[in-house]
């Protein structure tokens, strides 16, 4: 099972302000993956509260297309959290993630489902 962290993040970030149910169902989601997967689960929430911050503003105003909107916000999610998770495992000298092709089909599943929401 793959790590959804793109679509939990998505989740988290449209409904921050108007559904607390479906925040605190992505929030229960990473605290599963940080329980099961041992990813750290600060890390992830740091990771969508500061895309939640400084990108999405700016990129809802600039994508119209909804879908679009969501696979942008994906992707950007995916790939700041994979580099916070390898800086992370840079400094603390631990072995989180391994960059291998199985990273590329985590991400590729993440904007296909992304795809069908």
């Amino acid at each position: 099972l793959p790590p959804l962290i793109g679509i939990a993040g998505l989740i988290i970030i449209y409904n921050i302000n108007k559904d607390m149910v479906f925040v605190v169902s992505g929030l229960f989601y990473l605290i599963h993956i940080d329980l099961n997967l041992t990813l750290p689960f600060l890390l992830s929430v740091f990771s969508i509260v500061l895309i939640h911050t400084l990108v999405y503003p700016s990129a809802k105003l600039m994508i119209r297309c909804r879908i679009c909107l969501a696979l942008f916000l994906i992707i950007i999610i995916d790939l700041f959290y994979y580099l916070n998770l390898f800086l992370y495992d840079f400094i603390f000298n631990s072995k989180t993630v391994v960059a291998d092709s199985m990273l590329g089909l985590y991400i590729l599943t993440d904007i296909i489902i992304g795809l069908l929401l």
